[in-house]
C-alpha cells in the first residue's frame, strides 16, 4: 500500500473477500467519514466554506441512489454523459472528464473493479495518477446534505458518478483538493491516456479536431481568458468552465458556402451557446440537421458553433489519446 491507494490491483478483491467472510460492512480508515476527508487544513482558501455541516450516509440510506425496489446499482441501463449532475464543489473539470469518457461507455465501465453493488460497501477502481497505475478502494459512506449527496451524483438511481468522485477525492486526500483542475490531466489520471494541452486555437486546430474525433480520442476546451466574460454569459458560455469537445463537421449552408462547425457538450447537461448554429438558429435546415445527426430540440448541454466563433470564444483545448484495452507500462524516474 502507498498511503491512500494500493499498487496491487488485487487489493480490492482481498478487502471484499475479507468482509464477505466476516460479514461486516467496510469502513475505510484511510479516508474516514470525517472533516479531514472534506477539508484540507493547510489550504488557506476553503473551497467548501459555504457547505456547512454534512452527515455521512451509506449509499442504501440515500433515497436518490436507490431504485424503486430498494436496490442499488453501479450502472443502471446505458451509461450516458447526461447522467452526471454537479454538486456543491467546483469540480466541473472532473465531471467534464468523466462525461467525455462516457461517450464510449466501456471506458467508464472498465474503470471499475466490480460491475455490481455489494452488501459490504467495498468499491474499487484502477487509476493512473501522474502515470502510475494504482488501485483505489473506498467504502460507501457519502457526505450528504439532508438526504441528498452533497457533491456529484447521477440523474438516476446509479452509483458510478458518486463513487468515481469519492475515489478521485481520496486519491488527492480530501474533497476540498479536487475543486479546480485541468481536464487533460484528469483524463490521463483516470484512463492512463497521455494528454496534450494547447494554448490558442487557429485554423489548423479544426483539422486536428476532425482527425482526433475519427481516432476516438477525448477532447476538451475552455474559454479564452481574454474574451469578455459578460458577453460570454449573454451568449450562454460559462467563464472558467470545462467543456467536452465532441466533433467537427463541414457543411454547405443554404447559400452554398462551406461552413466549419464544432460540436461541444456542457457537462452540466444544460446551458448552451445561443449564437449562430445554436439549437434554435435559423441557419439550420432539416437536411443539415440530418447530415450531422443533430436534433437540437432539447436543452441537453450539446450544441454546435461556427468554428470562427469557437476560436474567438475558446482559447484553450486539449486531447487525450485514448486507446481502448491498451497494454500499459510506466517507468518511475
Amino acid at each position: 500500500m502507498q498511503g491512500r491507494f494500493f499498487v496491487n490491483s488485487n487489493a480490492f478483491d482481498q478487502i471484499l473477500q475479507e468482509h464477505y467472510n466476516n460479514g461486516q460492512v467496510f469502513v475505510d480508515k484511510d479516508f474516514p467519514a470525517a472533516d479531514e476527508s472534506l477539508i484540507d487544513p493547510n489550504d488557506e482558501i476553503d473551497d467548501l466554506m459555504e457547505l456547512g455541516p454534512v452527515t455521512w450516509k451509506r449509499i442504501r440510506d440515500i433515497p436518490a441512489l436507490v431504485d424503486q425496489n430498494g436496490e442499488v446499482h453501479i450502472f443502471q441501463g446505458y451509461i450516458e454523459p447526461s447522467d452526471i449532475k454537479q454538486g456543491q464543489i467546483g469540480d466541473c473539470y472532473f465531471l467534464s472528464s468523466i462525461a467525455a469518457l462516457a461517450e464510449r461507455p466501456d471506458r467508464i465501465r472498465n474503470m471499475f473493479l466490480n460491475d455490481d453493488a455489494n452488501d459490504y460497501g467495498v468499491y474499487g477502481s484502477v487509476m493512473y495518477k501522474n502515470g502510475i497505475k494504482m488501485c483505489v478502494v473506498i467504502d460507501d459512506l457519502i457526505p450528504c446534505k439532508g438526504n441528498k449527496a452533497a457533491f456529484a451524483r447521477s440523474n438516476g438511481p446509479e452509483l458510478w458518478v458518486v463513487l468515481l468522485e469519492k475515489m478521485w477525492a481520496k486519491l488527492h486526500g480530501c474533497y476540498d483538493r479536487i475543486a479546480g483542475g485541468l481536464e487533460y490531466e484528469t483524463i490521463r489520471d483516470l484512463s492512463g491516456a497521455p494528454g496534450y494541452f494547447f494554448r490558442g486555437i487557429d485554423d489548423e486546430t479544426f483539422e486536428k479536431i476532425f482527425e482526433y474525433d475519427e481516432a476516438n480520442y477525448v477532447m476538451g476546451c475552455s474559454m479564452s481568458d481574454t474574451y469578455d466574460q459578460a458577453l460570454a454569459e449573454q451568449q450562454g458560455i460559462v467563464p472558467g468552465h470545462a467543456y467536452t469537445l465532441l466533433s467537427a463537421a463541414e457543411v454547405l449552408d443554404i447559400n452554398g458556402n462551406t461552413v466549419r462547425l464544432v460540436k461541444l457538450r456542457n457537462p452540466w447537461g444544460s446551458g448552451e451557446w445561443n449564437g449562430d448554429w445554436s439549437d434554435a438558429s435559423p441557419l439550420w435546415t432539416n437536411e443539415l440537421r440530418q447530415q450531422v445527426g443533430f436534433d437540437g430540440s432539447r436543452d441537453d448541454g450539446i450544441f454546435w458553433m461556427d468554428f470562427n466563433d469557437f476560436k474567438e470564444v475558446f482559447g484553450f483545448w486539449s486531447v487525450n489519446k485514448t486507446i481502448d484495452n491498451p497494454h500499459y507500462n510506466y517507468i518511475v524516474m
